[in-house]
């Protein structure tokens, strides 16, 4: 199960909302969570936006209206990721209407960061839709979409690396820890796809950056990339997560030592 999926609210009780009119939404919002826990994201799709038709009309985001504001944003983040479900296998199948799908989510995302500019879900669920939408066109506009992915990705990078930093201090729940790794890790990852793809259309062919690179050089690369999949807790793409990767075990701690020892007996004959 993919990052977006785990970081999506799952609660099924609708606890009493300190803002009287915030009833309504919340238990449309649950019911499409229900929902979507079932793959119906059409039907998802159509609570989520039943519950932004039921928010608080010109609701001031100071005092009391900050919790309207965070059930519009969670609603509008949801209403994305159903959308992009349905675009990427669901039950949209047409290029044009997976290409409004695009459209769509990448609008309900930016009106979620008018409200909360650090919100590393929406950006990343942006940068996606971006992406899909690239794929599905072509031209300069394939292009500018594929910056704007990238630029959404980078800003997600640095915002995580913030949280990473305070957690280093703050101690907080594993569970809490590892999303946020975790969500470094596939934001690299499609940074990382997008950019290969960026250097493919603009004009090298697929296979001309490896023909480039000598094959002792070109297996180091794999070598480098497969750890970095195997181990995100290490490091995400050159950034090491300082204080976050598991302490060396025994058995590893005396091989690295005998290593060393070896190395210096070379040395002194």
């Amino acid at each position: 199960m993919s990052i977006q999926d785990l970081s999506k609210e799952k609660s099924t009780t609708v606890s009493k909302p300190s803002v009287p009119a915030l009833a309504e939404p919340l238990r449309y919002k649950n019911s499409g969570n229900r929902l979507f826990e079932l793959k119906n994201f059409a039907a998802a799709l159509a609570c989520y936006k039943r519950g932004l038709e039921e928010l608080p009309r010109d609701y001031d985001r100071s005092g009391s209206g900050e919790e309207v504001a965070g059930v519009e944003v969670a609603l509008r983040s949801n209403v994305a990721l159903s959308l992009l479900k349905l675009a990427n296998g669901g039950s949209v199948e047409s290029a044009d209407k997976k290409m409004h799908c695009c459209i769509e989510c990448e609008q309900e995302c930016t009106r979620a960061l008018a409200i909360d500019p650090s919100n590393t879900k929406v950006l990343f669920r942006r940068a996606q839709a971006y992406e899909l939408h690239a794929r599905l066109t072509g031209g300069r506009k394939k292009q500018e979409l594929m910056s704007m992915a990238q630029s959404d990705l980078k800003r997600c990078q640095e915002l995580l690396q913030e949280q990473l930093d305070r957690q280093k201090w703050s101690n907080p729940p594993e569970k809490e820890r590892k999303a946020t790794i975790s969500q470094m890790y596939e934001t690299t990852n499609l940074l990382k796809k997008i950019s290969q793809n960026s250097k493919v259309s603009g004009g090298s062919k697929p296979g001309d950056s490896e023909k480039s690179v000598p094959p002792s050089e070109r297996q180091s690369t794999q070598q480098k990339v497969q750890k970095s999949i195997v181990d995100p807790c290490t490091t995400v793409n050159g950034i090491v997560m300082n204080g976050y990767h598991s302490r060396p075990s025994p058995s590893h701690q005396r091989e690295v030592i005998l290593q060393l020892l070896a190395r210096k007996k070379k040395t002194t004959d």
